[in-house]
């Protein structure tokens, strides 16, 4: 019989799923407060969006930012 392996990562919590008012005060706010080009713009959503709020996990950013 053949055993059954599964590889598992590390564990992250499933994403929160912000509501449209939420998710349109942030990019509301972002776009008021984003100085300093593309790069400044996805540090603060890093910081926010995957840290702060967890509205999705390391993985789906950088494959979102590609």
């Amino acid at each position: 019989m053949q055993e059954k392996t599964e590889i598992e990562g590390p564990a992250t919590p499933p994403a929160k799923h912000p509501t449209p008012r939420e998710a349109f005060r942030f990019w509301a706010w972002l776009g008021c407060v984003s100085f300093g080009g593309p790069a400044g713009q996805i540090s603060i959503m890093h910081a926010e969006v995957v840290e702060s709020k967890q509205w999705v996990d390391e993985t789906h950013f950088a494959e979102a930012m590609n």
